[in-house]
């Protein structure tokens, strides 16, 4: 069920067991947002979530520089997010994921390119705290990796062999199920948005992405594992210049 914060906050948290310490609700999302504010950046159009009557919590946000007030920037073609889930009934450890993309089913299924977590016990919000740093220098260096390879790809051109080729490749590695190959090269040669069009790898990659994006709806967690290889595949084919 979608939330507001104030719902989030009025959260009653169990009382702790000598082997079972819970990170309150509010606690742990400032845990995300004071390591944020540390290294320059914070959280923007999060969606907050409870179930179970709000025992379980998940929440998910655009990550932008601190000194922005929207996401129009330098790189905005490169989306950077953070999701997190707290459950307060000992079913899974408190977690924070990152990356490109954060998928958190309603199973409980979460994927991501970065994830950590911290069992609920006394020291829980230290080592949140110091597994999440490490993991947010990662997810911020590929930040600026991802600049410079975006912007790579709109100045190298794709030719249609060369496009077809990466489609068998996607195929081969499970990042493009059978049904959607001739889609994706529909959108190579027709892109659906003006700033993809021009025959370029951006021109390409997009043509995956605009593509997969009845996939998430349908089945996050295979479309989550597709979007790893077909990342995999472009970062080999074009790595970044040195």
């Amino acid at each position: 069920m979608k939330a507001t914060l104030e719902m989030v906050k009025a959260v009653e948290t169990p009382a702790p067991t000598d082997t079972w310490n819970p990170i309150s609700h509010v606690d742990f999302l400032d845990v995300i947002e004071s390591q944020l504010r540390q290294e320059g950046w914070r959280l923007h159009e999060t969606r907050h979530d409870l179930a179970k009557g709000g025992i379980r919590y998940t929440g998910r946000a655009l990550l932008i520089p601190a000194d922005v007030s929207e996401v129009v920037r330098a790189g905005a073609d490169v989306k950077l997010m953070l999701g997190w889930a707290n459950f307060l009934d000992k079913s899974r450890a408190a977690t924070i994921l990152g990356g490109s993309d954060v998928f958190i089913c309603s199973n409980g299924q979460m994927f991501a390119e970065h994830k950590v977590s911290g069992k609920h016990t006394t020291n829980v919000i230290r080592t949140l705290r110091s597994r999440f740093a490490g993991a947010l220098d990662s997810i911020l260096n590929r930040f600026d990796d991802e600049v410079r390879r975006f912007e790579e790809f709109k100045e190298t051109a794709l030719e249609r062999p060369d496009m077809a080729e990466m489609i068998l490749d996607a195929r081969k590695r499970g990042a493009l199920p059978a049904a959607d190959v001739l889609k994706v090269m529909a959108e190579y040669d027709a892109p659906s948005f003006e700033e993809f069009k021009g025959g370029t790898v951006w021109t390409g990659f997009n043509a995956f992405t605009t593509v997969a994006r009845a996939r998430f709806e349908k089945n996050p967690a295979a479309a989550a594992d597709e979007s790893l290889a077909l990342g995999e595949l472009f970062e080999e084919r074009y790595p970044i210049a040195s």
